[in-house]
């Protein structure tokens, strides 16, 4: 269906899903409240947990309404996959933390949220990681 979705208007792509059979054939997604999600038993949890079968067993690590957006934001940037947080701070420190190791160097502008300035100087520091903030308006602070 992904290739079929790719062709859509971006409209009708923000509006069809993946996969209605999931949903009942719903038009659009419904919302998972759910915090868990049952299984019929510990085999098949325990094959979900370790990714050998699709499905969810927990809203903080994956849930059905928040895939659905991913799949969705993925076909309307056209891009390979796409990821959603919680908050930007999330999003910030996943990417922050997947990208860098120790010995890694950051650059980024001297004027920047105040969290994200105090997770690179305060907590990344103390794996290793170094930074520069600089002014990215003077094009002569860039070298």
């Amino acid at each position: 269906m992904k290739s079929t979705l790719k062709s859509l208007k971006m409209a009708t792509t923000a509006v069809h899903g993946e996969n209605k059979k999931h949903h009942h054939n719903a038009i659009n997604t419904p919302i998972y409240y759910s915090s868990t999600f049952e299984f019929d038993n510990f085999e098949n949890l325990e094959q979900v947990f370790n990714r050998e079968k699709e499905g969810f067993i927990y809203t903080r690590w994956s849930n059905p309404t928040r895939q659905e957006l991913e799949i969705k934001m993925a076909l309307l940037e056209q891009g390979e996959a796409a990821l959603a947080f919680g908050s930007g701070m999330g999003a910030i420190s996943a990417t922050l933390l997947t990208n860098l190791k120790h010995g890694d160097h950051i650059i980024f502008d001297n004027v920047i949220y105040g969290c994200t300035f105090s997770l690179i100087t305060k907590f990344l520091v103390k794996y290793g990681i170094t930074y520069s903030a600089i002014d990215l308006t003077n094009l002569k602070s860039i070298n």
